[in-house]
């Protein structure tokens, strides 16, 4: 039973590497080594990730390539996740998780990739609707997204199958906050129901929260989640 710990922008520790220092300051919040440490006593095999070019991110280290004709952004991302999954050919099951560009990286991977049969993205991403949100990184509008793909049939595309995908928001965490449903319709309703309609299960999953982490709730959702399937 494998699960694939996609670590985002976390660039507290070696590249992919879950955080066990478990320090609050950003970029160290995310609470990713006890997450992982919870997964590997429950008996999963751990396999995390970085986020691809992420020094560029931060300023410092390897550049960001222009883009060109040839490089496909979007495989870019992709791709070291079924990569990795190719390489566990006895797992029985595939889990994935992520927080931030990891939590954005589990949604298009668990659309892309149909071994992957649970998910729970981690405040990654939001329906382009949602126009309040000021933390969308560059990679979230990538040739093919925007213009023709919202987020919510990634988000279906990630249940179906059989398959299950839980969206996990913390409540306002400044990035992708889970507050701001007072002021904007709801996706929830009609991605649920299109995602059961292709023989899926969507939810999504608000917890209290005003870090970018995974709280003590949201690990437990997510364990129990994965445990469950």
């Amino acid at each position: 039973r494998l699960v694939i710990y996609h670590a985002g922008h976390d660039t507290g520790v070696l590249l992919g590497q879950p955080n066990y220092k478990q320090q609050t300051a950003y970029p160290y919040a995310y609470n990713s080594g006890t997450l992982v440490k919870h997964m590997i006593e429950n008996g999963y095999t751990v396999a995390a990730i970085g986020m691809p070019y992420l020094a560029g991110f931060d300023g410092y280290g390897a550049p960001i390539p222009d883009p060109t004709p040839t490089l496909n952004y979007l495989r870019v991302w992709v791709e070291p996740t079924i990569r990795v999954i190719n390489r566990f050919t006895n797992a029985t099951k595939v889990f994935m998780t992520g927080i931030s560009g990891g939590g954005w990286t589990t949604t298009l991977a668990a659309a892309l990739d149909t071994r992957i049969s649970v998910s729970a993205p981690t405040s990654g991403s939001l329906p382009f609707y949602i126009t309040n949100v000021t933390s969308r990184g560059w990679e979230q509008f990538l040739p093919g997204l925007p213009a023709t793909c919202d987020y919510t049939n990634l988000y279906v595309l990630g249940a179906t199958r059989g398959r299950v995908q839980e969206q996990v928001l913390n409540s306002a965490d400044g990035v992708f906050s889970g507050d701001w449903t007072a002021n904007f319709p709801d996706y929830t309703t009609n991605t649920t129901a299109q995602a059961a309609a292709l023989g899926g299960t969507w939810s999504r999953y608000i917890t209290i929260n005003y870090s970018h982490s995974f709280d003590v709730d949201a690990q437990t959702n997510i364990v129990n989640l994965f445990n469950a399937h």
